[in-house]
């Protein structure tokens, strides 16, 4: 890295993740800025709880011209039914915040969804599932304090920080949620975590009206819960193994927002600085207010983290190198012209990490404008791209430069010590087995990425340096998972955190704690043997606040002194709710539901890999699924098809009969088309690269399904290159069809036809005049496979079959001309006729209103998935003794 960022060695060290701290950066923080901005309206429409708060609520939240609901069902579980875990049937508070209006059907559906959490459905303008328990430490004392008319006791809150706590905010396609990448450009909460962190907003409004509720039952004249304590309060959070996950499978957000972090950072502390001006004036207060706050906020040291009274002690030195800095200029003695760096390269020699990053934070905090300047550059594409014209040579170079570091030997633990599952009992929560116990479970995943770079570092170096990749993945499908992550992440040095998550000393807490200082948790906690707890938006504003626009008491907020006794009306201001029809309404059954669709190809991915299919190739052919499903056909059904018949197993033994310079022959044997159609195009690809005239062709023969492919010229097209695909099925009614795509100005266009509309279409193509039609018929030649494709075009029996033609860009300069030549062909109509804009209005259409299955389809999919799943019932076999799976990594 240059500019003066930190190198990734030490940014994406464990250690340094270990001490990471939020920030003005932090995802809590951005996303109250933005609500104080807009000056977000919160009303209260529906507060119907019992005098032990078990009931509903429905909040409005108005933000311009936009409008949102926040629906929870509250009630009270007993003690001993808690559990921090993400997987947790029921919960003190179950709430969704939902976009647009409300109606009393929209009311009974969800009223109906809610409460079965991981079992239930949302509909697709709900945004966020958030769920909280009552604090078993505080929740009672700060009812009992404001019934008692009295405030609570600041000194037991500052350690703990919340009244409740909460886990996992679900959405971003789960539980039928709309995805982040689907809401519209100027969606008010279209930032990375905006919605989760409006929804954990909400969940704190809730509960300081429900202990406001809760006294007043018990004491008419209890106090209500005041504004200082409001704002001081927070949510407390906990989070697991699965945030190690999270950090695995979302590399390219990784380095993003290392990157803005990292980029912020340098250019605050070359920004000038004197002794007494007002930036140095207000560091010091800052400064000060940090050691108040870690001397208010001290409790036992947990033993991984940095114990409060350490970094008390930390920071106090660095307050005295700063007054130095003050009085007389200089550091140790020492003149200096740049203040910030030197004190930063004070500070790395001689106070903890944990208090060089708070150091930093602040550091951060003083300089608003460049905070704002970055608000819009945390996302990032995140689809992984194999790149199969590469040599073996150039992976090879890529590998040392990007993954030295799981190269070098303090990295190889042969064999691994571990493994990473999921289980039936919580498919969404990750867990660690130990090997060589029952290694059918011992699937391929993200998590193995260490191995994976090292097997396929083994495998490139005895290979010839000029073997294209497309050969390497073709022959050892195993790898190409991680050949496309390495080829995706180049260039990105802050993608991987750099641990061996297999190795039998890697510990859980740094890259937790990594994860969690984004979205903005303090009071870290580590919880053998692999929780982290903490607290999010300690010191926000309230909703009076945010209404006023104004920001809240972070970072560092202190205890609050407030000495009242007046009698204070708890009871919530009801605005008059009237709703559309029936308030009793009933949810109406529904056969079918809507789904994201990254959601869709995370489902079929998990079907595809459960059944045989390697983790890289599953990948690839999920999207094929999604892609196939949204335009109209039945994919989801010939998966699961292809799954119940074992045909996705029998495709990886797809071999290659035929290998030419121009165009390939692979047998399918019977096997899913799915499984052989990532290889296929890979080959393609390379021989159109290598080729004298940017041409090369696959033919599949023996493959079932290969009508689900069309997407597979689409991304030819997205490589820069025409892509055309045929296929043939040997089925009662002998369905064949066509799909083309191909760049454009603004994007790929496509077009997709099943027989007879796909005859029309390839005769007006071949009757066309100039390039297009020479550039058809030299493809058709090039690949040899004339009489196989006039067999397509005459819809005779070829077995069942696809064949996919790359064009290489300099071929390609007939794109345009081939979309119009077949939209202009209107003698039989088209399945698909998309030109650039019209596939980009079409993405984004099914990104708002979602991808529909019917519900035996997605029943189908979740049970398909369970093959990857460890059965519960034998989940002791890949633990020592019977250990309890909560408890190992």
């Amino acid at each position: 890295m240059t500019g003066g960022l930190r190198p990734a060695s030490i940014v994406m060290s464990p250690a340094r993740a270990g001490a990471a701290v939020p920030n003005a950066m932090s995802f809590s923080r951005a996303a109250m800025r933005e609500m104080v901005r807009g000056r977000w309206r919160i009303e209260k429409l529906k507060f119907d709880l019992d005098n032990e708060g078990r009931g509903e609520i429905l909040y409005r939240l108005v933000a311009g011209d936009w409008v949102f609901h926040f629906f929870l069902v509250s009630t009270k579980l007993p003690e001993e039914l808690k559990t921090d875990r993400n997987f947790a049937q029921s919960w003190d508070a179950m709430g969704v915040l939902c976009q647009g209006e409300w109606t009393a059907a929209r009311e009974a559906y969800l009223r109906r969804e809610v409460p079965k959490q991981r079992a239930g459905y949302a509909d697709y303008d709900t945004l966020i599932y958030a769920r909280g328990n009552r604090s078993g430490r505080l929740f009672e004392h700060v009812v009992e304090s404001l019934a008692a008319g009295r405030q609570p006791d600041a000194r037991l809150i500052a350690p703990v920080g919340y009244i409740l706590r909460t886990t996992a905010f679900i959405g971003n396609g789960q539980l039928g949620t709309r995805p982040f990448a689907g809401y519209e450009p100027d969606h008010p909460l279209r930032r990375p975590y905006h919605a989760q962190f409006c929804s954990a907003f909400m969940l704190r409004e809730y509960v300081f009206d429900l202990v406001d509720h809760l006294a007043r039952s018990r004491n008419p004249n209890a106090q209500r819960l005041a504004p200082e304590y409001r704002r001081y309060l927070g949510l407390g959070n906990a989070a697991a193994t699965g945030l190690v996950a999270y950090v695995t499978n979302h590399p390219h957000w990784m380095h993003q927002w290392c990157l803005m972090y990292e980029r912020t950072l340098a250019q605050a502390k070359h920004c000038p600085l004197t002794p007494r001006d007002r930036v140095s004036r207000r560091f010091g207060e800052l400064l000060d207010k940090a050691l108040q706050y870690f001397m208010e906020s001290a409790r036992p040291s947990d033993g991984v983290f940095a114990a409060e009274d350490a970094l008390v002690a930390d920071l106090a030195k660095l307050r005295a190198t700063f007054d130095e800095f003050q009085r007389s200029g200089t550091i140790d003695g020492r003149t200096i012209t740049t203040p910030w760096v030197a004190l930063t390269e004070w500070a790395e020699q001689n106070v903890h990490p944990e208090a060089l990053e708070v150091f930093n934070s602040i550091v951060i905090e003083l300089h608003p404008d460049l905070v704002d300047a970055a608000a819009d550059s945390f996302q990032a594409d995140e689809h992984f791209e194999l790149q199969p014209e590469m040599t073996v040579a150039a992976l090879r170079a890529l590998l040392r430069a990007q993954y030295d570091w799981a190269l070098a030997p303090e990295y190889h633990e042969d064999p691994p010590s571990y493994f990473w599952y999921r289980t039936t009992n919580a498919p969404r929560d990750v867990r660690r087995g130990f090997r060589g116990l029952a290694g059918e479970f011992e699937a391929e995943t993200p998590l193995d990425t260490v191995q994976q770079t090292q097997r396929l570092w083994s495998c490139l170096e005895v290979a010839d340096a000029t073997t294209p990749i497309a050969d390497i993945v073709c022959a050892r499908p195993d790898l190409r998972h991680i050949v496309a992550r390495v080829q995706s992440l180049a260039g990105l040095d802050y993608a991987e955190l750099r641990a061996n998550w297999a190795s039998s000393t890697f510990s859980p807490f740094a890259p937790i704690r990594f994860a969690l200082s984004f979205f903005g948790l303090e009071k870290f906690v580590a919880v053998p043997p692999k929780s982290v707890r903490g607290t999010f938006m300690q010191g926000a504003p309230i909703a009076e606040d945010v209404e006023r626009g104004i920001d809240g008491n972070w970072p560092f907020p202190l205890m609050p002194s407030v000495q009242t006794t007046r009698e204070q009306n708890v009871a919530p201001t009801l605005t008059l709710y009237t709703m559309d029809g029936d308030p009793h309404a009933v949810a109406n059954e529904s056969s079918s539901l809507v789904i994201a669709p990254r959601e869709l190809a995370r489902m079929a991915q998990t079907a595809l890999q459960g059944h045989g299919a390697a983790l890289g190739v599953a990948e690839a052919a999920s999207d094929l699924v999604m892609f196939a499903q949204a335009c109209g056909r039945s994919a989801v059904a010939s998966l699961l098809q292809h799954c119940s018949d074992g045909l996705v197993a029998h495709g990886t033994g797809t071999r290659v009969t035929y290998r030419g310079e121009t165009h390939s022959i692979f047998d399918a044997r019977g096997g899913s088309a799915l499984i052989a159609a990532p290889a296929a195009l890979d080959v393609a690809c390379v021989q159109a690269h290598a080729s004298d005239d940017g041409i090369g062709a696959t033919l599949v023969v023996n493959a079932i399904g290969a009508s689900l492919l069309g997407e597979l010229a689409m991304r030819c097209a997205e490589r820069g290159a025409v892509g055309v695909m045929m296929w043939h099925e040997d089925t009662p009614d002998a369905s064949s069809g066509f799909a083309a795509a191909g760049p454009g100005n603004d994007g790929p266009w496509y077009v997709e036809a099943s027989l007879p509309a796909a005859v029309a279409l390839h005769a007006a193509l071949r009757a066309d005049a100039g390039a297009v039609r020479a550039m058809l018929e030299k493809a058709r030649s090039a690949a040899g496979l004339r009489e196989t494709l006039a067999t397509v075009d005459s819809g005779a029996s070829v077995g069942n079959s696809f064949l996919i033609v790359c064009i290489k860009p300099h071929a390609a300069n007939a794109s345009t001309s081939i979309f119009e030549a077949l939209a202009g062909s209107r003698t039989a109509a088209s399945d698909h006729l998309w030109s650039s804009a019209d596939l980009r209005r079409q993405r984004d259409a099914w990104l708002r209103r979602g991808v529909v299955l019917s519900k035996s389809e997605f029943d189908g999919l979740t049970q398909a998935g369970t093959a990857l799943l460890v059965p519960a019932a034998e989940e002791h076999r890949v633990l020592w003794a019977g250990m309890d799976p909560l408890k190992v990594f």
